[in-house]
């Protein structure tokens, strides 16, 4: 499977390489730098799964996707893009307002804004 974003510095380009030296069998995979995560999605289920990452908005991102993909499908079902819509997204984020929103409203204003870029 494919992840359903690009992420800056991704290991999209490096997945098949970091899977062959991955043991046949593990009981634990984590994902120490999520990003899009596209060795988390390519790679066979294991057991017990893990993914990190700093940046809050993307964690929260995966969250939503993870527990609310119906909300969050919606929130973005009839999203139309301008250059002003990705500048206040983008002001909103530069001012620490993110956290302000609901988690699904975020995820979604993240999801444009780091898509969009």
């Amino acid at each position: 499977m494919n992840s359903f974003m690009s992420w800056v510095g991704g290991k999209k380009s490096l997945r098949d390489a970091v899977l062959a030296r991955l043991p046949p069998y593990y009981e634990r995979y984590i994902e120490v730098f999520g990003g899009a995560g596209w060795v988390l999605f390519h790679k066979p289920p294991s057991d017990f799964e893990v993914f990190n990452d700093f940046n809050s908005n993307l964690v929260n991102l995966y969250r939503c996707v993870r527990d609310k993909p119906g909300k969050l499908k919606k929130k973005l079902r009839y999203v139309l893009n301008s250059r002003e819509d990705f500048d206040w997204i983008s002001s909103l984020h530069k001012r620490s307002l993110f956290p302000k929103f609901r988690d699904i409203d975020r995820a979604a204003k993240f999801y444009q804004r780091a898509t969009r870029s």
